[in-house]
């Protein structure tokens, strides 16, 4: 029987608000240390469920149903502009970019520079970034970068459980090569469900053989910590699984973001307060830093 994997009648709402309370109870942590807004960039290859991630997480957030983001089922409805979403999910100040991802013809090289304009802040709320031609990138590249705080302060990668092509592990391995030592890396995998029999519980998406094995050779592959590779159940049409609510699993993906970005906005912003220090207080007057979280101050651009 085919039905809608989240359940968005009375009842079903009801459910939600519960699990989501039962999310706080042992995740109390999900609210901003700093004054700062959290800056998250969800990319990945056409077809790796990231429209479907985007609705899930917002209408758990929003607890009701959302389908502002379309799958593109042909090259005609891709992503072609950035999209800034701002979200404020229990006092948690969150950005969401929604870009354009590649596909198995796109020139790595290109889609890099575009990935490193976004990332440090040179491009814009609806800004068309397709077709990625040579005269958009020089005229994004010679735009100044943005403060740190406006800047992405984690990435997001979605990859289908179901897709086991080498080219997307050589993929990632650029993107946590370039990226990672200043703008933590996390990897989601999609369309868990299609691996699960039809009793399975939460726990069995994490327990599950291919769940785990997929998990560790990943994070193994592309040199990242293994909990940085978590599940994601489908949204929307597909089996009905009652006892896994894919909101927790929402949520669960949203706290670990949160927790990398936080982590590297703060160690951004003691490691530029240790270098105005050390070059005494005329240049840390000149140049600004970016205030830890808790406290206040201007950023400096990078």
């Amino acid at each position: 029987m085919v039905v809608t994997a989240m359940d968005w009648t009375a009842n079903g709402r009801k459910v939600l608000l519960r699990n989501v309370k039962e999310f706080r109870a042992y995740a109390p942590s999900l609210a901003n240390s700093s004054e700062h807004t959290l800056n998250i960039l969800t990319i990945g290859e056409r077809g790796s469920g990231k429209s479907s991630y985007l609705n899930a997480m917002l209408s758990t957030v929003r607890q009701r149903l959302t389908e502002l983001f379309h799958a593109a089922p042909s090259a005609g409805d891709v992503t072609t502009k950035q999209s800034n979403l701002s979200l404020e999910p229990f006092g948690l100040k969150m950005g969401i970019r929604d870009v354009p991802g590649w596909t198995s013809s796109s020139n790595w090289p290109t889609y890099m520079r575009l990935l490193r304009c976004i990332i440090s802040g040179r491009t814009r709320d609806q800004e068309d970034l397709l077709p990625l031609t040579e005269d958009l990138l020089l005229r994004l590249e010679a735009r100044p970068a943005a403060s740190f705080e406006h800047q992405i302060h984690c990435i997001v990668i979605l990859r289908s459980i179901e897709d086991d092509r080498p080219a997307f592990v050589e993929k990632v391995t650029s993107i946590v090569q370039e990226f990672d030592t200043r703008v933590p890396v996390m990897v989601l995998l999609t369309k868990v469900d299609t691996k699960l029999a039809a009793n399975a519980t939460l726990e069995n998406v994490h327990a599950m053989e291919d769940f785990e094995g997929a998990r560790l050779k990943l994070a193994k592959d592309v040199c990242i910590e293994a909990n940085r590779v978590l599940p994601l159940a489908s949204y929307g049409g597909g089996v009905s699984y009652p006892n896994i609510h894919v909101e927790i699993l929402v949520l669960s993906a949203l706290q670990r973001a949160q927790a990398l970005a936080e982590k590297a906005l703060q160690v951004r912003g003691l490691a530029l307060q240790r270098l105005a220090s050390e070059a005494g207080p005329s240049a840390q007057a000149a140049a600004g830093t970016v205030p830890t979280p808790g406290s206040a101050g201007s950023s400096a651009q990078t």
